[in-house]
Parts: C-alpha cells; structure tokens; sequence
C-alpha cells in the first residue's frame, strides 16, 4: 500500500491546504472578474468583396502589344483571388488608410463620434494612461513614428480571406470602437477599389496608342496604294482568279491539242485509205446500152447494089475481059464481102463519170481540207500553248511581288487594327475609371457591430476556472514536496529505512497519556 494513498490522507491533505484551496481561487476569480470588466473590449466590422470576371480579370495592358501580336492570357480564379489579396493587405493601400484617417485615430481605436466608450470606461482610461506611460518607456528604446505604428496596428488587426474556389474576399478588422472599425473598414475597401482601378491601367498609354495608331494608318494606306498601283499595272484584280483563269487556259489548251493531235491522226488514215480505194476503182463507167440499126451497113449494101447494077450494065457492053468490067467485079465483089462481114443491128453505149469514185474524191478532197485545218490548228495551239506558258512565268514574277505588297499590307493593316483596338481599350477603362466602376464589387459593406469579440466573458471564465484549479493543485503538490514533517507511518518507514512495529493513535486521549 506504499505506493497509493488513501481517502484519508486525501482528506488530510485537502483539510491541511484548506486556506490555499479558498485563497487562490478567489484571487484568481477576482483576476478573472476584473478583465470582464476593465480589459478593453475589441469590435470587429466584417465587409465583403465579390470579384466578377471582368477586362480587369485578362492580363493585357493596352500598351502590351507594341510592335507585336501579344495574345490575351486569361488568369484563373485563384490566381485573381490571390493578387486580390495580397492588394487588400498590402502596404501601400494600409499607408493610404493611415493617411486618411491620421495615425492618432487608428492608434487610439477610438472614434471621437463614440461616446459611450468615454463615459462608461473612466477606469479603464485611468489604468490604460499608467501602462501606456509604462510602454511608452519601453518603446523609447527602439522608436517608431506614429505613422509607421499605425500601419503596424493595421496589420495586425485587419484579416483578409477567402473560401476555396470561391470570388468572395472576407475582410475584418478589430478596433476598441465598432465605429472606429466600421470606418477603418471602409477606408479600405475604398482605397482598394481605387488601387485596383489605378493598376490595370496605364495613365499614359492613351497618347502612345494614338501617336502609335496615326503612324501606322499612313503605313497602311501606303501599302494599300502600293497594291493597288501594283494590279493596275499588271492588269490583275485577283491573284488567285487570274492564276486559275491561266491554269485552266493552259489546261483547256492542253486538251484541245491531244483532241486535235487525234482527229489529225484519224483525218490522214481515213485519206490514205480514200486514196487506195481511189485507186481501184475506175474513174468513168457505162451508164447505158441500148441496139440501133447499122446504118453503114445499110449504105455498104447500098453502094454494093449500085455497084451491081453498074457491073451489069458493063456487062451488057463490054466483054468480059475488059479491064473495066473486071475492076468493078473485083470491087463489087469486095464490096459484096464488106456487106456480109456487117451486122444488120449495133449496140451503142453512153459513158459518164462513177458516182463511186466521185463520192470518194469528194471524201478525200475533205479530209485533206480537214487535215489541212488540223495542222494549221495544231500549230496554232503550239504557239497559244508557247505563249501561255511565258505569260504564266510573268504572272508567277509579279504574283510573287504582288503577295508581298499584300503581305506587307496585311501586316500594316493588323498592327493599325491593332493599336486601334487597344486604343479604345484605353479609351474605355479611362472612362471606367473616371466612374470608378471596376470588377470589384462590395457585396457586403462595413459592418458595425456593438456586440465586442474580445474578451470572450464565457472564454476568460473557462480560463479562470482552469488556471484557478491548476494553481490550487500545483500549490498543494509543491508545498507537499517542500515539506519534511514526517505525518505516517510510510514517511517513517521510508525515512529510517525500518518497519514500523506500531502506532499511536492520534487522539486527544492518547495526547493526555503522552503528556503524562
């Protein structure tokens, strides 16, 4: 049992530091008491801010595309929530509040206009005057000007922040007044609103844009001058149009000479074959017959008659001897042969031309016009295909020259747009900001609240409760610790290292006994 202790030397122990377990709590509570009562009281005003997506949310500034095509980088939300941020709590916007509001008012925490604070805490003031003479000795060593110890106070009461995903800014700030931290409060978001204004906007890009922009305007109508000279003097409207005009030309002439490189083959064959059937075919042929009766006949027989007739009168006077008789003999006789050797009938027979090789003539005569029309054409699509060709090599030069005319025109056209668009980007956040009218909206203003937020009274009372408790028992344990009176018998024991045999009591009769 050496090693625990019993509810009797508990009770011992509580009866033995009775006066401590009454005493510490008491002051403790009294402690406690008097900062509910005396400790100044701090008021928060909470103000919201929404950040709309808004020109102010694309990181571009008007003179950002100087020379240049500088695309529009869009920021995302989380990174527009932390620039927003670290502006809300910066240095520059708090200076700005200090100045407007004097660093006696942000040090004092007070607002002039409150007089509640002044009439209910005389005390307080009291007590504040001697621990600000206290610190006011203490800050003596390192001195700091009131302006730079106001913004450190602002600093340090002021809490900025945001949800997770969220366009929201949460901003508090604590102050020893509600309207103190009201105003406080709306000097800030106010400065901000002008801060975030003033830097998404460059004051003098206006006049570099417009300087800029009537530059490039006569570079551009140069370069639009220039073109225009340009297709004048080659007679082209369009690049493109004249450049298929002369490809399907060339193509269209392409074609037309293998079609006439054809035909002109197929014209000579078909001459060369009318020239063979030429010449197996007669040119004139018996176009009728018909039998007529044989006049020479007829006048054969009829001088042979009067041949005879005279033979016979001869005969009657002359002897037969006589050389005339036997001359007309001999002729009659011949004649007589002539007669029998003709027919009584002839045929007679009418020629004319061969409708055949006429109808081939004029064939052939055809072709070899149309063979001839087919190299006379033949040629003269070599000298139009000759001739496209060398225009095309001429349009190909100046279309090389002409495009970059274009280009350099395009070029000056975009830079002129260009500046022309940031110009009235400029034009336009300069009348934003002469309405104030920004992505940043107050979607809650500075509230003003009576209720303080410190000292919490249930928190200081918990606090005063657990150290009051935490005094009792550490007093209680160190004073056993301290103490050397020997009180039972295992103080005993462990002191002189022996048993204890026995015990008195501890009894008023036993004390008697002893006193005897």
């Amino acid at each position: 049992m050496t090693g625990m202790i019993s509810k009797a030397e508990v009770l011992e122990i509580v009866f033995r530091h009775k006066l401590k377990i009454i005493v510490v709590p008491m002051v403790v509570m009294a402690i406690t008491l008097a900062v509910i009562l005396f400790f100044p009281r701090q008021y928060r005003s909470e103000a919201k801010l929404y950040l709309q997506v808004g020109r102010e949310s694309l990181g571009i500034d008007p003179t950002a595309t100087m020379g240049s095509s500088t695309g529009l980088i869009q920021s995302n939300r989380d990174e527009e929530v932390k620039s927003a941020l670290q502006v809300v709590a910066s240095r520059g916007v708090i200076s700005q509040v200090v100045e407007k509001l004097s660093p006696d008012y942000v040090l004092s925490g007070v607002d002039p206009d409150d007089e509640s604070l002044t009439s209910k805490n005389a005390i307080l003031t009291q007590i504040k005057d001697s621990v600000g003479r206290v610190l006011g000795v203490i800050k003596s060593i390192d001195p700091v000007s009131a302006r730079e110890e106001a913004e450190i106070e602002i600093e340090n009461s002021l809490k900025v922040g945001a949800e997770r995903n969220s366009m929201v800014l949460t901003a508090t700030y604590d102050a020893k007044s509600p309207k103190a931290a009201q105003r406080v409060l709306e000097s800030l978001i106010e400065i901000y609103q002008a801060e975030h204004l003033r830097i998404h906007r460059n004051r003098q890009s206006g006049t570099f844009l417009m300087e800029q922009r009537d530059m490039l305007l006569e570079k551009y109508s140069s370069a639009q001058e220039k073109v225009k000279n340009t297709k004048n003097e080659f007679a082209i409207t369009s690049i493109e149009g004249r450049r298929s005009s002369l490809e399907n030309r060339l193509q269209s002439i392409e074609l037309e000479k293998i079609q006439n490189t054809q035909n002109l083959t197929s014209s000579r064959a078909k001459a060369k074959d009318l020239r063979a059937q030429l010449a197996s075919i007669p040119e004139r042929e018996t176009s009728s017959k018909k039998s007529v009766p044989n006049s020479g006949a007829d006048l054969l027989r009829k001088e042979l008659y009067t041949s005879q007739i005279r033979m016979m009168d001869l005969k009657s006077r002359l002897a037969e001897d006589h050389p005339q008789l036997i001359a007309t003999n001999k002729q009659v006789e011949e004649a007589q042969k002539l007669v029998e050797a003709q027919e009584n009938d002839r045929n007679e027979t009418v020629d004319d031309i061969n409708p055949i090789h006429r109808a081939l003539s004029l064939d052939l005569r055809q072709q070899d016009s149309i063979v001839a029309g087919l190299v006379a054409r033949h040629q003269e699509l070599v000298s139009q295909h000759s001739e496209t060709l060398r225009t095309l090599e001429d349009f190909n030069r100046q279309a090389i020259e002409l495009t970059q005319l274009e280009h350099a025109e395009q070029i000056a056209r975009d830079k002129y747009l260009q500046y022309t668009n940031s110009l009235e980007q400029a034009r336009s956040d300069e009348a934003l900001e002469n309405e104030r009218i920004s992505s940043v909206s107050v979607a809650q203003k500075a509230t003003i609240a009576e209720r303080p937020v410190s000292p919490s009274k249930l928190l200081v009372l918990v606090a005063g409760a657990m150290v009051s408790f935490a005094s009792v028992i550490s007093l209680i344990f160190l004073s056993e610790k301290l103490n050397d009176r020997i009180r039972t018998e295992s103080d005993l024991s462990s002191l002189l290292g022996l048993p204890v045999l026995a015990t008195i009591p501890d009894s008023i009769e036993h004390k008697r006994f002893i006193a005897r």
